[in-house]
């Protein structure tokens, strides 16, 4: 049996990660570099993973696309407020135009074509969000929503809050459950929504924790129809790599590429 190719965006970064005693990383030298849970994950549920790189080029990320089955949007930085028609206001990390250039590519790609299964990881909802138009809080503390969801005091893979699963709702359809335990790592998350999408899933402070395309989703850039798979989350599944309901997002997404 053919297994699916789902493609994964990369972090790209010019920051000196690699440093170390042997000085193999040096400032001035682009990395493409991606948390290894994210291919495992999708390994493990039966696809092939396959790393997307920011390319120059934009024609040859659109070849890359057009040959994989699925496409997985990871997390990593802050996206540029400039994408969303804000300015920076000093909340914000550091900033990576060539990403925020190709994952925006990425999302309207996935959206004009019905076929290619998306799912979308924490950095992933906020850029989905944005391609559709909609706006993201810049700091959920600092806008007024609370105290921030960044909870490094737990391992990544426990369960640091739940969350509220809409019933009619792909993700209710996967995971079975009303009430979902998840991570969380993210100082942003989704303020205006982006035209045709709906929350599926809210933290019980309110703040937006997954979305999927609305029963009246028609907008511009999108030809999705009710049987597309699409959904976007705000926590990190892949790594909750311990846990069978998190897993069930990645098993679906290799699923919905037959």
């Amino acid at each position: 049996m053919k297994r699916p190719i789902i493609g994964i965006s990369c972090n790209f970064d010019q920051e000196d990660i690699f440093a170390g005693p042997w000085e193999t990383g040096r400032m001035s030298r682009y990395y493409h570099y991606i948390s290894e849970n994210y291919p495992r994950s999708v390994e493990r549920a039966g696809g092939i993973p396959l790393l997307l790189p920011v390319y120059e080029n934009e024609s040859l990320l659109y070849e890359a696309l057009d040959r994989v089955d699925g496409i997985l949007l990871s997390g990593g930085n802050d996206m540029d407020p400039l994408t969303y028609g804000e300015d920076d206001r000093g909340k914000c990390g550091r900033i990576i135009p060539e990403r925020d250039r190709q994952d925006l590519l990425i999302a309207k790609y996935a959206l004009s074509h019905s076929e290619k299964p998306l799912l979308c990881i924490c950095r992933g909802i906020q850029v989905l969000n944005v391609a559709l138009g909609g706006s993201l809080y810049q700091d959920l503390e600092a806008d007024g929503m609370g105290t921030h969801h960044s909870r490094t005091n737990y391992p990544i893979n426990a369960v640091s809050h739940q969350v509220n699963v809409e019933k009619d709702s792909l993700l209710y359809q996967i995971t079975g459950k009303e009430k979902l335990g998840v991570n969380s790592l993210h100082h942003q998350a989704l303020k205006a929504l982006g035209a045709g999408l709906r929350a599926t899933a809210v933290a019980p402070d309110g703040v937006i924790e997954a979305v999927e395309l609305s029963k009246d989703h028609a907008s511009e850039g999108c030809s999705l129809s009710k049987e597309s798979f699409l959904l976007a989350v705000q926590w990190h599944p892949e790594k909750m790599y311990d846990d069978v309901s998190q897993q069930e997002l990645f098993k679906a997404l290799v699923k919905a590429c037959d």
